[in-house]
Parts: structure tokens; sequence; C-alpha cells
């Protein structure tokens, strides 16, 4: 693969730059994802939109608060005790406001919970919200939701490397090693409006991306087995991966895959324990909420082996924390039901949970959080 080449089709254009930092676009036909406008430190945040993403192709409306919270309808009046970080199934993706996990678990509880979810965060990215959300408006109770592709999202420098696209989500990062236990924290590259239009520059995305770890991943995949073999054993140590050397091609793109799971778990076991050690700083209680997409959810009904056994290992050693995994509440749901898999997940899922998924999300943490709030929530007292 040629990566120059590689970079410059995945470039934006000025026109999708203009929309992100919100500006008029010079060109009608210019669109870029909906919501999404700059953030120095977290490469982006989210703003009012309209999608036509929902269920039945409907539109979904998306409003946020002063603080960027996702807008608090359920018992807004009331003292909020709980915040929640994390991806588009923290925030919701695909449903309008008032059908969210939160929002039907607030109602329920009679106070409100604020969502800081945003779409397309890493772990990292979203304990780096919670850090500088929490400094402004602190709250005693914090729930960061992982989805299964955040873990990898923590190795991510620009989303649209991995992901194929024009686009202009350059973010803060990590760099790992998981031989030596280190882990180096990389900041978003761009701290103004103004900067982001340097991904408009073949120069600049060449020389500031040319040896990014997915780039090389992707490279890796695409080219002869001789350089592919060369390829992965850069990449395992650079990560600090042990790996067995094999010349079979097929198997050392999985091989690939393997290396990279390995470190981006072992980096969201450190982020976690930032984020352990912030809470209890603070005095504050912390829980890890586990969402899954379509085919996790379904890997899992077929009772194939958990891709993250390592990362829920390693969180058994955490005896302080609360852990909620949702495979376990859906394939609860799913032994009591007469259901092929794909038309039991159908039931819950428009890409991202639809209504049916958030409120059924609610009540699986729902028994969790009422013991895990002092005093608990007043239906409870």
């Amino acid at each position: 693969m040629n990566t120059q080449a590689y970079l410059q089709s995945i470039m934006p254009s000025r026109d999708i730059v203009d929309a992100f930092v919100n500006r008029p676009a010079r060109s009608k036909d210019a669109c870029y994802k909906p919501g999404l406008t700059f953030d120095p430190v977290l490469g982006w945040v989210l703003r009012n939109s309209v999608r036509q993403d929902g269920i039945d192709n409907s539109k979904t409306f998306y409003h946020y608060e002063y603080d960027g919270a996702r807008s608090c309808i359920a018992s807004s009046d009331q003292p909020c005790r709980i915040h929640t970080y994390g991806n588009s199934f923290t925030h919701c993706d695909q449903v309008s406001d008032g059908e969210t996990w939160q929002e039907f678990l607030a109602a329920h509880l009679c106070e409100p919970i604020r969502n800081y979810g945003i779409g397309g965060y890493s772990v990292y990215q979203a304990y780096r919200r919670m850090q500088l959300v929490e400094a402004e408006h602190p709250a005693d109770y914090l729930i960061l939701n992982i989805y299964d592709d955040d873990h990898m999202r923590n190795l991510d420098a620009w989303r649209e490397i991995r992901q194929k696209g024009r686009g202009t989500r350059t973010m803060p990062y990590l760099s790992v090693n998981v031989q030596a236990g280190t882990v180096t924290e990389h900041t978003n590259p761009f701290d103004c409006e103004k900067e982001v239009y340097r991904l408009c520059d073949d120069e600049f995305v060449y020389q500031h991306f040319k040896n990014d770890l997915m780039l090389y991943a992707l490279t890796a995949k695409s080219t002869s087995p001789d350089d592919t073999l060369h390829l992965v054993s850069s990449i395992a140590e650079r990560v600090g991966v042990k790996y067995k050397p094999n010349n079979n091609h097929p198997k050392l793109i999985h091989t690939i895959d393997s290396i990279l799971l390995e470190a981006a778990l072992f980096a969201t076991c450190k982020v976690v324990e930032d984020a352990e050690r912030f809470a209890s700083d603070r005095g504050i209680k912390l829980m890890i909420l586990l969402s899954f997409g379509r085919q996790r959810l379904k890997d899992d009904l077929m009772r194939r082996p958990r891709f993250d056994q390592v990362f829920l290992d390693w969180m058994r050693t955490r005896n302080a924390l609360t852990v909620i995994d949702l495979r376990n509440a859906f394939s609860n749901e799913f032994k009591q039901v007469n259901s092929e898999i794909d038309e039991f997940v159908d039931r819950f899922y428009v890409g991202h949970h639809n209504p049916a998924g958030n409120f059924f999300t609610a009540r699986a943490i729902k028994d969790a959080i009422c013991h895990w709030l002092e005093p608990r929530p007043g239906p409870y007292q």
C-alpha cells in the first residue's frame, strides 16, 4: 500500500473542515457528520443537530445543556448525583433526547442522570472528558461506559485512518509498551480551529501521520508476505507484545489484529486504573458499564470466546470496582425467549441501540444503581 496515497484519500476538503469548525460551508454539497464540532483538547464535541438515522428511517433530535451534556429531561429540576461518560452507546446515537437509557432510568428513579457521552470516543477520550467536566461540575457517582471498539480507539491518532473515510477526527491518544508496562499520553495535534485546516495539506498530513501505528497495520495487511512479516515484527516491538512468527500470510493478518487488541486492552486497563484513582482521590464512586455492538452480542449468544477476556479477568482483580457487562443481561434475556439470534438482536438494535435497547439497558442496570447510591433513590427508600 502506498501510504502517502492512502493518506491523501482520507484527507478532508476545506468545505468539510468549514463544517467541522462551525463555519458556513462554501459548497452546499459539503456534508459532514451532523453535530460534530472541533474541540482543542478532546478532538471533537457535539452541538445541536437533527439526523436521519432513527427507527423506521425517522429523524432523531439531539440537544445539549450549557455544560455539553445531552439534554436533561426527567427530573431536571432535581440535584444530580450521577454523571455518565463514554461513546455513542453512552450518548445514545440514533434515538432522540428522551429515548436514552439515562432518561429512562432517570424517570424511574426520579432523579436526573447527566449524559456526557460522545460518539466515536475512545476510553481515553471519555476519561479526559470526565476530568474536564468533573473539575467544573463534580458529581458523587461516575459511570464510564466502554463499547467494544473503544479499546482500539485508544490507539487511534486520527479516526479516519482506521475507518477509511474523509474526515477531521484527530484525537488525544495513547501509545503503549505492554512488556514494559508503560503508557504515553499524546495530545490532540490541533489547539485551535485554524490548525485543523492543516489536514488539507498533503505534506503536513504525510509527515505527521506516516509513522502512525494504525497506518502501519493497514500497510502490513495489504503488502507482500515478506514485507508483512517485517512489518508485523515492527508493530509487535513498537507496542511491546510477544508473538509467534509465521510465514503464512492469512495467519499474519490475524496476528496483527491480535497484537493490536492486546495493546488496546492494556491501554484500557491503564485508563480504568487512572479513572479509579481519579474517583478515589475525590471520595466518589466509579462504575464500569460494558456495551457491545450487534455482532459482538451475537458472538456471545453463539457462545464464542469473548474477545476481551483478558480485560474481564483483569477487572475481577479490582475488588472495589463495580462492573456491569451487558452481554450477561442480554444472554439471560435470550434464554427466556423462543427466538432466533438475529430476530432477538433486531429487537434492540438499529445500528446502535434503538429505544427498546436503551430501555433494556436501563432495566438491566437499575438494581445495581439502586444498591450503589446512598441514600437510595426516592422510589426505593
